[in-house]
């Protein structure tokens, strides 16, 4: 009847309210009291979970911010040496990605529904989910992907699959690792399907593009430079 309906609008704008303000408190403990753990739960390591733009000393910190405005696309810190501070840029982009999804998730909150689901309970569907973000170097995907050849609960694909479903995506230090050309077709497709679904993917690398291509190829090497490269200039943080 008409009361009831009255009713259940009542308890839908409410709903809508509360996951507001749910996504507003979420953010918020990200921001102030849980960075270091958010970070630590994406794989950052110890050394690098206080790693802000704010504490980056250098203009490149600026271009970052550019890159994260624009939300999506890949980005390259490129330094011919070791120590410029590239994983610093690349924690603190990802992180900063990741607090701009306030922005983009309340913006659609106006289409926002709730309604009844099963056994009459309210739910509320047209809500982007948090954001997912994650951490690492290739060799990690490597080993997690040799991890499964002797389990039969896993397998390869089910690695490669996750890691082209992470909202964002940072991969340490490529290059460095040895590379086969088993390797290197997994790593082609993470790759290939971030690059084609338009999901950030952040990298880091001393190679120049000539020696990228001798590892990877050219196919690629234009996927992985195809959005913003910043040079990271100066000199080796980690020895003064």
């Amino acid at each position: 009847d008409v009361c009831s309906d009255c009713e259940d609008d009542v308890v839908e704008r409410e709903l809508v309210a509360e996951k507001i303000d749910s996504v507003k408190r979420y953010f918020l403990h990200i921001k102030e009291d849980g960075s270091t753990k958010y970070k630590r739960g994406a794989g950052v390591p110890l050394r690098h979970q206080e790693s802000t733009l704010d504490s980056f000393k250098g203009n490149e910190s600026e271009k970052v911010k550019e890159w994260v405005k624009k939300g999506s696309d890949t980005l390259l810190l490129h330094s011919p040496t070791a120590g410029n501070g590239k994983t610093h840029l690349a924690v603190s982009a990802l992180f900063e990605w990741v607090l701009s999804r306030e922005a983009v998730i309340l913006k659609n909150s106006a289409n926002w529904k709730a309604s009844r689901g099963n056994f009459g309970k309210f739910e509320v569907s047209g809500m982007a989910k948090a954001p997912t973000a994650k951490f690492c170097t290739f060799v990690d995907v490597m080993n997690e992907i040799k991890a499964t050849f002797n389990n039969k609960d896993t397998d390869e694909m089910s690695v490669v699959k996750k890691y082209t479903k992470y909202d964002i995506l940072v991969l340490d230090d490529i290059g460095t690792e040895k590379s086969s050309e088993y390797s290197l077709s997994m790593l082609y497709q993470i790759v290939n399907t971030r690059y084609n679904e338009m999901l950030p993917t952040i990298y880091t690398s001393n190679l120049t593009s000539t020696e990228m291509k001798e590892i990877y190829g050219a196919r690629m090497v234009s996927r992985i430079a195809s959005g913003d490269i910043i040079e990271v200039v100066g000199k080796d943080r980690r020895i003064g």
